[in-house]
């Protein structure tokens, strides 16, 4: 039987002639080998024989010419024989050469592991008893042709080659079965000489072994001579596949689980002597190999060189099977009276481990000079009745007894503080109280404030209860700030301000008989009240409007009387934060936060998917639900899930990250006359293939899809043919548009979706970043499809290209509303600019960093959107609007009810020439600062008639606290406050109100279910 031999092969000038034996016969002269042996450009000679070892076959080079007088030297470069299609070396130390020159010996006989013959001679490729193992196959190239690179196992070299710019392969034979993590590629001869335009480069895409393929810009190699433009040549998993000067490529075996990196905390609260700032990192889900994670700091109010040490590039590393490790942050202690003041760290990039959430933490400095704003500060630690009631906060407010008797009166039963604490103080709430005379440093007419109080309520049956305040002469409208307890359990809370009376009331949030901590807060705008440091209430109805000039405070009554126990009371003449107000709790057990008339709790219908996204419920009753994946199941009305997914387009969909997949999904709402479901996909074109950043399922840049697709229904099984696809936006979300498939991009690009020009390129949604690539897609009261999808770029750090968000020429950071069934823009479109393709004409609301999830209400003649708009390094905001609106995203950001310049956004030239345009820009409707618990808002739906709490209300939850929370309107649609409505619902990314008026939710950890709303 005859074996295939093929011989690469090439000359320096074109003129060489070789000759091929097989066991000493003559098989083949080739004299057409071309001139490409320098820059790797080889000739592929074939041949038959009977030999069938390597060890058979000799190349003779036999015409060599060497007179450099005349500029003539014919070499032979041979690069390797396939023996029936394994590849031999020729550099392998087995192979031996009679013409091959070295500088330390010249021409000399012997295994000189080079892939040159200079003069006639041979290479005999004697591998007897040599490799019977595993084969080693490195694809590379590089930049200039000169470049040397080579095989090493287990630190070892094996194999010496030089590399053309032509990407080619290079194959080694071991004399073992190999493994990836026994592997090194490595770049030897660095040259880098910019001044005479040399650069020296070594490129590596991917080794084989025995035919599985590892590629070189997984996050499990690690390299040592990768250059990033964020922080040069510095050791680690670069997820790159160049090297840029020596060093080497270690790979890594199959079984790796390298697990995910992210902020263990969202909120750290520090006193500014504490000298430093821990934020702690965990890896979870795997701690094979180094991983890194890198991270910034923006300062909030605090400011980096005056409050604390900040960093564009700061990094962390973990040790092969370390799974925690922790940011820290130098305080600058100084001697200025300040207030508590923040910084934000946000990750936003790792390496060896993929990046999670959460990605940012807000830092929180209790400045250690005094509690800026504190006016009054009563511990009620008296032991006596008739002592004088201390006021802690140096302002001499010191208080008196009225009216107390035993059994009221001092009580060691105070809040378990970690601090000292001697006690509290008792009430019977018939006509005794704490009496403090008016002072100028108690007026809040300045229009901010805070007072907090801890009350152990134990009366029942009583309208109101008044715990801190007071009411003169002048009625209602001129009380002091103040607190009740209403009907046993509620907060009641509120300040005259002359002419009216600004009250709010919480639902049932004490608990009767145990400690309670309650704090309110008027910024000005915003009136909130905490309750065991959880935000229960707010409302910003009495914006602009300041408290009464009235001074006089009574502890334990306002118009009427508290009976139960009181400790610690503080009024401050400024907001406190959530994070400040935290702080109060000094360590103390409270209870659980019991909710106003009931509360929303998950009933579980259908659980064992995968990652699930989005649930839609079926007018028949059964549901759809959709995996991030690319796959859709039918769930039947009883929670069995059909055996035959309806819809599967994983082929085309990139889902190699948390943030990216099939993220939304919508159904028609005529589906029985428009049988069509839609999905918004993050896409891989067919262009991508294997694995690595560029291959499927990789996390190098992408762009996103909105499809249709044709559902028919056979004998009870629903089925949508991948072969429908209708691309309704996105038809140039192609290979071709794709800044750069293999890699993370960086600051510089490319980019994605832009021309030649840096122009958008029309029907083209961005993906280069793994998050903030596609979101929702809902249908409206108007019948048309509304669409999300994110900036696409940078989520961690200051990203210029983020700007296309404000650019209604991109469809980055936008809502869009298309046609259904042509994808086409509606001409009633806010910016309609009378062509239904162009990307203008398509935006509905622009300025968006990453809006997930969103709802739309309103009616067909007037829809309305309220977005769930996740935020960067403070705020998630509630954006609302009615066409045309732009948010400004990354310009803007927060707060509530107002729009806020974006820390380090605001410092680009570009924003900065932004700004000076005086853009139109629409605040949030409400937002929540991370300072207050938030990490990642989930918008989520108005709520049925099936759920008593009232249809003029909008759920939505936070993945950080996993709580819902409800919106509400009036019956004009005003806003009138938020509240929160559940406990711990878990890790809810989807709600929807279905069919039958009940709203149904997906726990992305792999179940979907109803919300049920119970009643006190």
């Amino acid at each position: 039987m005859l074996s295939a031999i093929s011989v690469l092969a090439a000359g320096t000038t074109g003129d060489e002639t070789i000759r091929l034996y097989a066991d000493d016969e003559l098989v083949g002269t080739y004299s057409d080998l071309g001139s490409g042996a320098d820059s790797g450009q080889f000739v592929r000679l074939d041949a038959d024989t009977d030999a069938s070892t390597p060890s058979q076959i000799r190349i003779e080079f036999i015409n060599d010419v060497y007179e450099p007088q005349l500029g003539i030297d014919r070499n032979v470069r041979v690069d390797r024989i396939e023996v029936d299609g394994v590849g031999y070396e020729t550099e392998s130390p087995n192979v031996f050469s009679t013409g091959t020159w070295l500088a330390e010996d010249g021409i000399t006989p012997g295994n000189r592991q080079s892939e040159y013959l200079h003069a006639d001679g041979f290479f005999q490729y004697d591998l007897a008893g040599n490799p019977t193992g595993s084969l080693i196959v490195v694809t590379a190239d590089g930049s200039t042709g000169n470049e040397n690179m080579s095989l090493l196992i287990d630190g070892e070299t094996v194999a010496n080659w030089d590399v053309g710019t032509t990407t080619q392969t290079y194959s080694f034979v071991a004399a073992q079965t190999v493994s990836a993590d026994q592997v090194r590629v490595a770049f030897t001869n660095d040259r880098y000489e910019p001044d005479v335009g040399i650069d020296y480069n070594l490129r590596v895409d991917n080794i084989q072994i025995d035919g599985v393929t590892y590629e070189t810009e997984d996050p499990s190699v690690f390299s040592t001579g990768t250059w990033l433009p964020s922080d040069g040549i510095v050791p680690g998993n670069r997820q790159n596949e160049t090297l840029h000067t020596d060093g080497y490529f270690q790979y890594a075996s199959d079984d790796v689980q390298a697990g995910f990196v992210g902020l263990a905390v969202t909120q750290v609260t520090v006193n500014e002597s504490d000298g430093t700032a821990q934020i702690g990192i965990d890896r979870f889900d795997g701690t094979d190999g180094p991983a890194s994670v890198f991270y910034q700091t923006f300062g909030v109010e605090a400011e980096s060189g005056s409050d604390f040490i900040g960093t564009d590039s700061g990094r962390v590393d973990f040790a092969d099977g370390q799974s925690s490790a922790f940011i820290t942050v130098d305080l600058i202690n100084d001697e200025e009276f300040e207030s508590v003041e923040s910084f934000s760290v946000s990750l936003f990039r790792s390496e060896g481990a993929e990046l999670a959430e959460p990605r940012t933490a807000i830092v929180t400095i209790v400045d250690d000079e005094s509690g800026l704003g504190l006016v009054g500060h009563w511990r009620l630690d008296e032991s006596a009745i008739g002592q004088n009631v201390a006021d802690s906060s140096g302002n001499g407010n010191s208080g008196t007894h009225t009216n107390i008797a035993a059994p009221a009166g001092p009580t060691a039963n105070g809040v378990d503080f970690d601090s000292a604490n001697a006690g509290a103080l008792l009430f019977d709430g018939d006509n005794d109280f704490v009496s403090i005379a008016g002072d100028p440093s108690l007026d809040l007419s300045d229009g901010q404030f805070t007072q907090s109080v801890w009350v152990r309520p134990t009366a029942t049956g009583r309208t109101y209860q008044g715990v801190l305040g007071f009411q003169g002469s002048g009625g209602v409208a001129g009380r002091y700030p103040g607190i009740w307890v209403q009907n046993d359990t509620q907060v009641h809370a509120g300040f005259g301000d002359g002419s009216n009376w600004n009250s709010l009331s919480t639902g049932e949030v004490l608990t009767l008989n145990e400690w309670n901590h309650v704090a309110t807060t008027f910024d000005g705008t915003n009136y909130r009240v905490y309750v065991n440091s959880a935000e229960v209430y707010s409302t910003d109805q009495y914006a602009g409007r300041t408290p009464t000039a009235e001074t006089r405070v009574n502890i334990g009554r306002v118009d009427n009387y508290f009976a139960g126990a009181v400790d610690d009371v503080r009024i401050f003449n400024r907001a406190l934060t959530a994070a400040e107000v935290a702080t109060l709790i000094d360590g103390a057990d409270v209870p659980s936060v019991p909710l106003s008339n009931g509360q929303y709790v998950t009933s579980q219908l259908a659980a064992g998917f995968d990652t699930p996204i989005e649930v839609e419920q079926l007018a028949d009753g059964r549901f759809l639900v959709a995996e991030q994946d690319g796959v859709v199941r039918l769930v039947n009305a009883d929670g069995s899930v059909q055996s035959t997914p309806v819809l599967d387009i994983r082929s085309i969909v990139n889902s190699g990250t948390k943030d990216r997949g099939m993220i939304g999904f919508a159904v028609h709402p005529d589906l029985a006359n428009n049988p069509y479901i839609y999905a918004s996909y993050t896409y891989d074109p067919p262009e991508i293939t294997g694995g690595g950043l560029g291959g499927v399922d990789g996390n190098g840049s992408r762009v996103s899809r909105i499809s249709r697709f044709t559902v028919t229904e056979n004998n009870g099984v629903l089925t949508a043919d991948p072969a429908t696809n209708v691309v309704l936006v996105g038809n140039n979300s192609t290979f071709d548009n794709i800044g750069d498939p293999d890699s993370r991009v960086g600051l510089e690009g490319p980019h994605s979706c832009v021309d030649a020009g840096g122009n958008p390129i029309e029907d083209c949604i961005p993906a280069d970043e793994t998050s903030h690539t596609i979101g929702e897609l809902e249908f409206g009261p108007d019948g048309m499809l509304y669409a999300a999808s994110g900036d696409g770029g940078s989520f961690g750090r200051v990203d210029p290209i983020n700007l296309r968000a404000l650019d209604v020429d991109s469809l980055a950071g936008k809502i869009l509303r298309i046609d259904p069934i042509t994808g086409q823009a509606p001409s009633d479109n806010p910016l309609f600019n009378g062509d239904p393709d162009a990307n203008e004409s398509k935006v509905f609301a622009y300025g968006l960093r990453n809006p997930f999830r969103f709802a739309v209400g309103g009616t067909a003649s007037n829809p309305e959107i309220f977005v769930g708009d996740v935020g960067w390094t403070q705020w998630e905001e509630v954006n609302r609007g009615v066409g045309g609106e732009n948010f400004g995203w990354p310009a803007f950001e927060g707060g509530d009810g107002e729009s806020l310049q974006t820390g380090r956004y605001r410092d680009l030239a570009e924003v900065q020439a932004y700004y000076a345009t005086n853009p139109d820009v629409t605040a949030p409707m409400w937002a929540r600062l991370h300072s207050q618990g938030a990490r990642a808002i989930v918008m989520g739906d108005f709520v049925g008639p099936q759920n008593a709490s009232g249809t003029g209300t909008l759920l939505f939850t936070d993945i950080g606290d996993q709580i819902l929370r409800a919106a509400t309107f009036n019956d004009s649609g005003e806003f009138l406050g938020v509240e929160v409505v559940s406990g711990n619902v878990g890790f809810i990314v989807d709600m929807h109100t279905g069919v039958d008026g009940f709203t149904y939710y997906v726990d992305i950890t792999g179940s979907i279910g109803r919300l049920n709303f119970q009643t006190v």
